[in-house]
Parts: structure tokens; C-alpha cells; sequence
């Protein structure tokens, strides 16, 4: 099936949207989470600096916001460019994204696992498992603070979720958020209940983090008979296995090195 939240990825990726929605939202989620100190937020948002203290109304902190987030400073950062590969491995499949500069992998453990003729889905034990790895020049390369991951993560599942409501016109319920740590890297796991009407698929399930100025989001969905807690071991597993490198993959000579594991 595909999932709800896959026309919006591609557009997103393909910088149809505009880079600054990010920022706007995580400014917004960080004062609805009750970041009230002023100097906390311009420290992550230097930009807001001059002209938030000076504002009372939120409407107009918002519009003023964005103007500032289209200003150019933003959106003249270069967004790092990777290349995806999907790998068959001895214990089921290893996910691939590598620059010129950085790499970034994670593991699918599994004896079942198929492709799809969609390249960021495949099955694993008969259930869709999606990963994407999405660009955004907003995300900042330098500040790497809990404060900015966890602001920049709730814009993009706020963005999701936003485009499910308002653009599927889904009437979505019971979202849920919760932050997780695995090896020391911050993860968001973010659920919500699909409409009562959707007899096949009951509930998505979604784990985000920030690798590289992008955001990695992997997906699962909950079907008839399943669970939340069976469903998500899929993503937390994967998680387990993720890795970021400063260094570039050679794709090919990493594929040669899987097949020749795969024979012994």
C-alpha cells in the first residue's frame, strides 16, 4: 500500500516545498513545548534575534518569521547530495546513502525481505518497511544541540502531518510522539491512528533523526492483527544498526565485499 506521507516526501525532496517550512515549524512546535525563554530560541534561531522580542502576537511573529525564512540566508546553503543503494546481505539487507564527503547505512535483518518497484519500500517478513532520506538546506550542519534536533525533527512530523490532513484530507487521530536514544543518537518515534474507515491499515508508525543536515524516516505501518509493539521492533532494529561516517562508500567494491560475505 502506499503510504500517505510518500507524495509529500518526493515533493519535499525534489524542493517543490519551500526550505524555510522547516524552520517555521520548529520555532512554533519550540514555544507550544513551552521553550519560553527568548534567548534559548534566537541561541538556535539567530536569525529572529532583532524583531522577536519586540512582537507579542503570535500571527505576527509567524508572518514575520517567514519573511525572514525566504530572506535568502537560508536557502543559499548547499544541501549535501547522496546517492541510495539497496544491498542484499547475508542476514537480509543493508541500506546505502553515500556523498563525496559522508556515508550513512543501517541493516534489515531478515530471510524475507523483497524489493518493490518503489526504491525506498521493500517487505520485510510480508510487512512494507519504508525509508527515505530527505534534504532540506534549512537543517543546520553546526548546531547539533538536543534544543535544534528536537525542533527541526517535530517541524518535519509536523510537515507530515499537516500535508496528510490537509492535503489527503485524512481525518487522522491519536497522534503520538516520543523521543528515544539508541547507540547515543535522538530519535523521534512518532505514531498516529488511521480513520476508522480503513479497514486494512490501522495505524503508521514512523522513527526520524537527523543524519548529515537530512532527515532519515523510516515507516511501518500497523495492519489488521498486528501491533504497535511487534511493528515497531522493525524500525527499532534498524535503527540499532545505523551508522554515520565521514567518509565516502565505494558502492561497487561494497557490493563485491556482501556477495563474496554471502558465499562463505
Amino acid at each position: 500500500m502506499a503510504l500517505p506521507s510518500a507524495r509529500a516526501i518526493r515533493l519535499y525532496a525534489h524542493g517543490t516545498l519551500g526550505s524555510g517550512l522547516y524552520p517555521l515549524l520548529s520555532l512554533m512546535r519550540a514555544v507550544r513545548s513551552c521553550v519560553t525563554d527568548i534567548n534559548i530560541i534566537c541561541k538556535h534561531f539567530p536569525h529572529f534575534y532583532i524583531l522577536l522580542p519586540k512582537l507579542t502576537s503570535m500571527q505576527t511573529r509567524t508572518l514575520i518569521l517567514l519573511l525572514l525564512l525566504c530572506s535568502g540566508k537560508l536557502v543559499a546553503q548547499t544541501t549535501e547530495k547522496f546517492t541510495p543503494a539497496l544491498m542484499e546481505t547475508k542476514s537480509g539487507a543493508k541500506v546505502v546513502y553515500t556523498s563525496d564527503k559522508h556515508s550513512i547505512t543501517f541493516d534489515v535483518v531478515s530471510k524475507k525481505i523483497a524489493p518493490t518497484d518503489n526504491p525506498n519500500l521493500i517487505n520485510v517478513d510480508n510487512k512494507p518497511f519504508q525509508f527515505i532520506l530527505i534534504p532540506n538546506s534549512a537543517l543546520s550542519t553546526t548546531d547539533t544541540t538536543l534544543t535544534r534536533q528536537k525542533a527541526e525533527l517535530l517541524g518535519y512530523a509536523d510537515y507530515e502531518l499537516d500535508y496528510v490532513k490537509k492535503e489527503v484530507k485524512m481525518k487522522i487521530s491519536g497522534v503520538t510522539e516520543k523521543w528515544i536514544t539508541i547507540n547515543n543518537k535522538l530519535f523521534l518515534f512518532w505514531t498516529y491512528n488511521m480513520p476508522p474507515d480503513n479497514k486494512s491499515v490501522l495505524q503508521q508508525l514512523n522513527l526520524s533523526t537527523l543524519c548529515f543536515a537530512h532527515v532519515l524516516n523510516l515507516n511501518n505501518p500497523v495492519t489488521q492483527g498486528e501491533t504497535l509493539e511487534t511493528n515497531s521492533d522493525l524500525l527499532l532494529n534498524a535503527a540499532k544498526t545505523l551508522r554515520l561516517n565521514n567518509f565516502k562508500i565505494d558502492l561497487e567494491a561494497l557490493y563485491k565485499q556482501l556477495q563474496n560475505e554471502m558465499k562463505q
